[in-house]
Parts: C-alpha cells; structure tokens; sequence
C-alpha cells in the first residue's frame, strides 16, 4: 500500500509535534492541529480553481505557511514546483510545464509585484481560511509525480525532473528501515524546503511517528542549542563550521582544554565527549551529511568526539543511493547501497545506477544534450561522478567527470578531493583548481582571513605538494578576498561551488600564471 496515500490522514490524532516559525516567531504545533490547517488551505486552493495536476509553485521560507502549503497541495494532487526567488519565474510560466499558480510569502509580494508582473496567491491568505475541505485526499498512483524539483542544465536553461511516487516512498521506507526513528527523535531540517529531499524528512515524521524542528538556515545554532535535535540534516559546510568553532573553544578555554586531552587519552569507542554533546544540544543520536564531499578531517574529528557523522551520496535523479549508518560506517566512504539499487561504472570509472523504482526515468524539460547524458537506454543513470566499491560493499566517491581536468601531458586530474586536503588547514576557506589543457595546476584560494598573508599561503601549498603525485602539485597560485557564497552565484544553495562560474569570473587571473 501507498504510504504518500496515508500522509495526509497520518496527521489526524497525531500528537507528534513540529516545531517551525510563523511570522519569525517559534511556533509549536502538533500534527493533529496541522491536520486541520491543511484542510482548511485545501478548501482555499480548490476554490481558487488548483485541481489535481495543477503545476503550482511556492516560494517562501522553512515556516509553518511553507509547511501547509506543501500539504495542501499533495491532499489536492497538485504537483509542486518549489523555487526561490531568484529563479526565473517567466521562463517556466511560458515552457511546457505551465505552471498556473504560485503561493508567495507576504515578504516577496512587493519584489514579485515590482520586477515580474505575476499572478501569485499569498500563502497567508490559504492558511485563513475557516472551512475544512470534505474532499478526500488524493489517491496517488506508483508512478504518478508528487513533485517537481529544477536543476542546472548544460545550456543555461534549467532542467526540470519529476519525481515519482514510488521513487519517493522508496526512499523514506529505507532510511527509515535502517535508521529507526521514533517518537524519542526529534530531527532538525535547515536547508531549503524547496528542496524535495528536505520535504522527505516532514514527510516521514508524519508517518513515523517522530518530532521534527524546520527552521530557515539563519536560526539553525539558535535550533541546535534551543530545540535538542536528536538528528540533524544538513550539508558539510555547517558541520565544518561547528568543528571548527568548537576547536577555537577548547584552546581559549584551560579547563575544557584539560578535560579534551584527558578525554582523548581515555576515550573508547562507546563514549561521546560530554562537552561537544552538550554544544550540540545535549540529545544528538547521529548526524547526517551529503550533497558534496566533506574532508577527512571533519569526518575524523566527529568521530573523535564520539558523535556520529554519517555520509551518504545522492543526485536529484536517482535520490539517495547510498548511505553511511549504525555499525555500518566507513569513514571516508559514502556507505553501502541502499535496497533495490544497481550499480555499475563506465570505462572512466564513471558510477552508473539503476533503481527498482526509479524516481525518473527522464527529464519532464530538458534539451535532448542532457536527457541523453543522464539517462542511458539500459535504464542506468549516469551520475557524472567517479569511484568504485571496495570488498566490504562501501561506495567511495573520487571525482567528478564533469571536472576531470585533463593536463596537456594527458593525465587526468579530479580535483575535487585533492581541493580538500588542501582545504584541510583551518587558514583556508576554498580551494580550486585550474589547468585543463594546461602543462600544470594552478589554484585559486580563498582564505579565511585577509590577514592570512600569501606567505602562509605558500607553507599551506608545499606542505599539499609533499603528499601528492608530480601531476596532482600546484605550482602556482593566487588569493582572493571575495568569498564564496549564494549572492555572488558561486555557491549553490547547498553550498557545493559552481565550478564553471568560479573559473569562467577569474580566468584571466588563471591564464596569467601560465605566462613566463
């Protein structure tokens, strides 16, 4: 039986909570109270004429009108397409998707009415609402889509993937299975909620019986230290940020100092450091990492700490692939298969997947250049990145095909993973690399500090350069103050860099360390 079939029904009687925020303040409400919110935006929707495979798109924060909104739309059959703001709304209004209907944050209407002249309902305005919808909710079919999510594509014009009821429920069934929340977890979500693999965690709080906490990313160490998640979801860069705070903490501090080196001294498997736990709410069970490769140094210091720090691997057209968990953890590894998963690599080491319910099988938009890159006649999805399995069954990611810089002496360089070691010392924020076609690498580097000197700098790319092979060493480099970040369109909303921008703005600054 369907579980998506039972998740608006799932919130009635339920006394599970969620915690989130309604007009910037904290709201607690439980699943049961929610129920009714959601049949009341429902009966607001259905009057304003959004039926079953209605494109609807929402744009607001992680909130409580986000939530229902959401919720709503599924208990209709709507099919979302979330976006932020900065995405371009005229393009998709006039593709193939026709989207008809959008449902804005109060905070946006002055920015949609001033710069794109659309129609929109405000999702204020479907939370007020005092009649209860009597329709029942939607019967979904295994393959019918449940939501929308927009990508990159190779031409500029953004791919959009249709995600599949089956695919879905696949997903939240196996995590579930092999990470058993319940009623005692109570998991922490940060990161976009037009993000569909965010929305998968609200999902399976309503139908697992478990507490959840959604706040925007601005209030998310506000929410650690607050709300006491047992799990946290979130991408490498928070858990960088945290390790990193944290090690400042111990050496400012004599007492806690002491406490660390008797601690490592002492530890053993089985315990945490109760200083760390505590920094993290006191109540953390495990935490969860994926979207872009996190260092061995994070990785290591967490488990250090005695607090688990899981990786796992997935992309938006396959979802979760595999995945790091209790007494199945290599760190390094993005962990084993999950069930109903088929993997294969290409002559280039390239990973190729094959789901038993996929999530899609095409793009619903795309030009033909990404459709045939992606998905292969045999089913199989090429994943663009590179790795291989080792005889335990763990999946280890080493590259990305798309980045593979191939030298002029023809060596083939991923550069993603040797960024890393670099970006290992605490004085550097970023690292990228530059040479294709090229006798050698160079690197850009950001660093924490601008008072962190070229200098330093150096020491940093020699120490990198002892560890590496003759091709893999930077011969020269050059800093940059400007930090990476969404604003400026280096970083995505998960924070992986957008290589192909960050190389495209400073490729002068590349091209000249090749001049004698």
């Amino acid at each position: 039986m369907s579980i998506i079939n039972n998740l608006i029904s799932r919130l009635e009687n339920n006394n599970e909570k969620l915690v989130t925020f309604h007009k910037r303040k904290r709201i607690e409400i439980s699943f049961d109270s929610l129920y009714n919110l959601v049949l009341k935006a429902s009966y607001y929707l259905n009057n304003m004429g959004v039926s079953s495979g209605t494109v609807v798109t929402i744009i607001g924060e992680n909130n409580l009108g986000f939530i229902i909104a959401d919720l709503a739309c599924i208990h209709i059959g709507a099919k979302i397409l979330p976006m932020d703001l900065n995405s371009d709304l005229k393009s998709y209004q006039s593709s193939e998707l026709q989207m008809r209907v959008i449902l804005l944050a109060d905070e946006y209407e002055n920015r949609v009415q001033k710069d794109l002249n659309l129609d929109y309902i405000l999702i204020s305005e479907i939370t007020s609402s005092q009649i209860l919808s009597k329709k029942p909710p939607h019967k979904y079919l295994s393959k019918e889509v449940i939501s929308y999510k927009s990508t990159s594509g190779s031409t500029g014009f953004p791919k959009i993937i249709g995600a599949s009821v089956e695919g879905v429920e696949n997903s939240i069934q196996c995590v579930q299975e092999i990470f058993k929340h319940s009623k005692k977890d109570n998991l922490l979500v940060f990161l976009p909620l037009n993000l569909l693999q965010q929305r998968y965690w609200l999902y399976s709080a309503i139908l697992f019986d478990f507490n959840i906490v959604v706040v925007p990313k601005e209030y998310v160490f506000m929410a650690i230290k607050q709300e006491s998640p047992t799990v946290i979801m979130g991408v490498p860069y928070i858990y960088e940020i945290i390790a990193s705070d944290y090690k400042k903490s111990i050496i400012k501090d004599e007492h806690l100092e002491a406490k660390y080196k008797n601690y490592i001294k002492e530890t053993s498997p089985t315990k945490h450091f109760k200083p760390f736990m505590e920094y993290l709410g006191g109540s953390i069970r495990y935490l969860w990492t994926g979207s872009a490769p996190i260092s061995m140094d994070v990785l290591e210091f967490y488990s250090q700490m005695g607090i688990p720090l899981y990786q796992g691997y997935g992309m938006n057209e396959t979802c979760i692939i595999s995945k790091n968990y209790p007494d199945n953890n290599k760190i390094g590894s993005v962990g084993k298969l999950f069930p109903n998963i088929k993997i294969k690599f290409d002559d280039q080491n390239q990973i190729l997947i094959k789901n038993k319910y996929p999530v899609c099988q095409n793009y619903t938009i795309a030009v033909l250049e990404d459709s045939q890159q992606f998905f292969l006649n045999n089913g199989y999805v090429a994943t663009g990145d590179t790795g291989y399995l080792d005889q335990e069954g763990y999946l280890f990611i080493d590259g990305r095909k798309k980045e593979m810089i191939a030298l002029s002496n023809s060596k083939k360089i991923f550069p993603r993973s040797l960024e890393n070691k670099i970006m290992e010392s605490e004085e550097i924020e970023n690292c990228v690399f530059f040479g294709d076609n090229k006798p050698y690498l160079t690197a850009l580097i950001v660093t924490i500090t601008d008072k962190i000197s070229y200098e330093n700098v150096e020491v940093i790319i020699s120490n990198y350069n002892q560890q590496v092979s003759l091709e893999e060493k930077v011969y020269k480099f050059f800093l940059t103050n400007e930090k990476f970040s969404e604003e400026n369109e280096l970083l995505t909303n998960q924070h992986k860099i957008k290589r192909k921008k960050i190389l495209e703005k400073y490729k002068k600054q590349f091209e000249s360390l090749y001049k004698s």
